[in-house]
Protein backbone atom coordinates (compact mmCIF):
# COMPACT_ATOMS: atom_id res chain seq x y z
CA UNK A 1 0.00 0.00 0.00
CA UNK A 2 1.37 3.33 -1.27
CA UNK A 3 -0.46 5.50 1.08
CA UNK A 4 0.78 8.05 4.13
CA UNK A 5 0.68 6.05 7.42
CA UNK A 6 -0.27 9.05 9.50
CA UNK A 7 -3.63 9.27 7.12
CA UNK A 8 -5.54 5.61 8.17
CA UNK A 9 -6.34 3.58 10.82
CA UNK A 10 -7.64 0.34 10.38
CA UNK A 11 -10.14 -1.46 13.21
CA UNK A 12 -10.42 -4.77 13.41
CA UNK A 13 -13.44 -6.46 15.24
CA UNK A 14 -12.53 -9.21 17.25
CA UNK A 15 -15.98 -10.98 17.94
CA UNK A 16 -15.92 -13.70 20.59
CA UNK A 17 -12.51 -16.13 19.80
CA UNK A 18 -11.69 -18.55 21.48
CA UNK A 19 -7.81 -18.66 20.00
CA UNK A 20 -5.22 -16.82 19.97
CA UNK A 21 -6.54 -13.77 18.07
CA UNK A 22 -7.03 -11.64 21.16
CA UNK A 23 -3.26 -12.01 22.06
CA UNK A 24 -2.34 -11.48 18.69
CA UNK A 25 -3.87 -8.04 18.36
CA UNK A 26 -2.78 -6.69 21.39
CA UNK A 27 0.75 -7.52 20.62
CA UNK A 28 0.25 -5.84 16.83
CA UNK A 29 -1.33 -3.01 18.45
CA UNK A 30 1.37 -2.12 21.01
CA UNK A 31 3.65 -2.30 17.52
CA UNK A 32 1.69 -0.11 15.70
CA UNK A 33 0.26 2.08 18.29
CA UNK A 34 -3.55 2.57 19.50
CA UNK A 35 -4.40 5.27 16.77
CA UNK A 36 -3.71 2.91 13.60
CA UNK A 37 -5.05 0.08 15.03
CA UNK A 38 -8.53 0.03 17.15
CA UNK A 39 -9.34 -3.30 18.59
CA UNK A 40 -12.81 -3.59 18.99
CA UNK A 41 -13.40 -6.84 21.36
CA UNK A 42 -16.85 -8.55 21.65
CA UNK A 43 -16.92 -11.46 24.85
CA UNK A 44 -19.72 -12.87 23.38
CA UNK A 45 -19.86 -14.30 19.78
CA UNK A 46 -22.85 -11.77 18.12
CA UNK A 47 -21.91 -12.65 14.40
CA UNK A 48 -20.13 -10.26 11.57
CA UNK A 49 -23.59 -8.35 10.90
CA UNK A 50 -23.47 -7.42 14.94
CA UNK A 51 -19.81 -6.85 14.63
CA UNK A 52 -19.73 -4.41 12.01
CA UNK A 53 -22.55 -2.29 13.69
CA UNK A 54 -20.14 -1.91 16.70
CA UNK A 55 -17.79 -0.99 14.50
CA UNK A 56 -19.84 2.04 12.97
Amino acid sequence: MNYPTNQYEVIVVNDGSTDQTGAILNRLQIRYGEKRLRVITIINNRGKAAGFNIAL
